[in-house]
């Protein structure tokens, strides 16, 4: 696979002197006009994509109205005494004056620092870097995944200790926003009902992006972004709704749900194509020690079976055994499994929304939105992985707003059988704990090598040629605007030895 495999991605246009450009002129913006903060994602060997937005205040989501550009610097240094690229970009008005720069010929496995400016107004400084070549030997890599931040359920204290820990990479697996409203003070979304309109998600997306963590978060490394379901309903399956009532409005609502989340999102993508789609599923390559497959488990998958009904009996699952059940769709499924096979690097990553694992208690499944709602899919996927003898796959997940590893057995990640890979899932930022549906249930059969069903945090690994360490970074509370964290636990994978292992 490819170091960034999407299709028709944006490029920058042809650099100027670094010398001859300056601000461009918005004597009419008064106030400051990146109030959502920097981002920048997709890191690649030679490029990286970089992300700004202006806006007229952070709650309305609006931009600043007209076709604009903006001037972005890139350096190796903070101080910007050694500026190594330099252009004017579009920040249209059609989507909300929103930038994206895929900056090219940059130097591979480097740190480079970059801010935007228009008018008398320059942003924050932001952090990125590029991924080393793709036949390079690295020895390590340094990364934080998380997932599923409720803005209204609580203050995200998980991002300052993430920020402190200096990942190389963040992966974002999905839940970034949420369509509930409400809340209070710091906390709200200003909207009376759900989202339905590109204006109303942009109001939703102000109300996240303008927590000062977030931002924080995005400006420290590069990140690598997926969506689940709230970005634009709950429980959505492809162009299938949560209810059936909502049908005849969903087409134009997930629309504007997507333009808004590439709108405000650091991706190195086109934005949504004339049908509403928008390609996500890419690879992404850290020399020979790692390839990263970043799934869209929503836009293709086939509906859910069993009505969507959490804790249901599996004998009564209309739908459960269907074989052309699809969790990727037919197109992604094939790109991944041939993207697994050809693969030359070390550590082969699903950077994927959710659970893989089995969690079936006897006649009980769980959550059939997960791959156990998905069973031929799933096994199509691992028995894959088993026949090619594909070594060292690990998979990254969220959704579940708890924390878990699992070794996944063929042929369907329950608990017996060949162990062809391993999974990590990360807890949620802030959103409520899985717990509270599991209620009292005895969950030892599943067989996880650890669980915590109870706190908020992420997860950060270290990865070497040797082993693929997690550890689960917890947070006392999400009440308060700062909280302490600690490492729940320690999970190992050693090379060429599938399988978890607690320390």
């Amino acid at each position: 696979a490819s170091n960034v495999s999407t299709t028709n991605a944006p490029t920058s246009a042809p650099r100027s002197g670094l010398k001859d450009l300056q601000s461009p002129q918005a004597d009419d913006i008064t106030e400051f006009p990146f109030a959502l903060g920097v981002a920048s994602g997709d890191p690649a060997p030679t490029s990286v994509v970089l992300w700004t937005k202006l806006i007229t205040d952070a709650l309305s989501g609006k931009g600043v109205g007209a076709d604009r550009a903006v001037l972005w610097e890139m350096a190796t240094d903070e101080d910007f005494k050694n500026i190594v690229a330099r252009d004017l970009e579009p920040a249209p008005e059609e989507f909300a004056n929103s930038v994206h720069v895929d900056v090219t010929n940059l130097e591979p496995a480097t740190s480079y620092w970059y801010r935007f400016k228009i008018g008398s107004h320059t942003s924050v400084v932001g952090r990125t870097r590029t991924a080393p070549a793709e036949d390079a030997a690295v020895e390590s890599l340094k990364i934080a995944f998380a997932s599923c931040q409720l803005r209204t359920a609580g203050y995200w204290t998980a991002y300052p200790h993430m920020v402190s820990d200096e990942p190389d990479v963040v992966f974002f697996l999905g839940d970034y926003i949420y369509e509930y409203v409400g809340g209070q003070g710091d906390l709200a979304v200003p909207l009376d009902n759900e989202p339905q309109t590109l204006d109303d998600y942009r109001v939703v997306y102000g109300a996240y992006k303008r927590d000062q963590r977030i931002q924080d978060a995005h400006a420290c490394a590069p990140w690598v972004l997926t969506w689940d379901d709230h970005e634009v309903e709950n429980n959505h399956a492809g162009a299938i709704p949560e209810k059936d009532e909502d049908r005849a409005g969903f087409s134009s609502r997930r629309r504007a749900a997507y333009q808004a989340y590439w709108e405000h999102q650091p991706i190195r993508t086109d934005p949504p194509a004339e049908d509403g789609s928008l390609q996500m599923y890419r690879s992404l390559r850290w020399g020979t020690l790692a390839e990263f497959f970043v799934l869209d488990g929503r836009q293709y998958r086939t509906d859910q079976p069993c009505g969507d009904q959490v804790i249901t009996s599996r004998s009564n699952c209309e739908g459960l055994e269907d074989e052309n059940a699809t969790m990727l769709g037919n197109e992604q499924e094939k790109w991944l499994i041939e993207g697994l096979k050809d693969s030359g690097a070390q550590w082969k990553v699903l950077a994927q929304q959710t659970v893989m694992k089995a969690l079936v208690l006897g006649d009980l499944l769980l959550n059939p939105d997960q791959w156990d709602g998905y069973p031929a899919a799933r096994q199509r996927l691992l028995s894959t992985i088993d026949e090619n003898q594909i070594s060292d796959v690990v998979v990254l997940t969220g959704d579940i707003h708890a924390a878990g590893a699992a070794s996944l057995r063929i042929p369907d990640a329950g608990t017996s059988g060949k162990v062809v890979a391993s999974e990590f899932v990360t807890t949620s930022i802030s959103s409520p704990g899985f717990g509270a549906i599991v209620g009292d249930l005895d969950l030892t059969p599943l067989g996880l090598a650890y669980a915590n069903f109870k706190d908020r945090g992420y997860g950060r690994a270290t990865i070497t040629k040797d082993s693929w360490v997690t550890q689960f970074v917890t947070v006392d509370t999400v009440k308060e605007p700062q909280s302490d964290a600690q490492v729940d636990a320690t999970v190992t994978v050693k090379a060429g030895t599938p399988g978890v292992v607690r320390k």
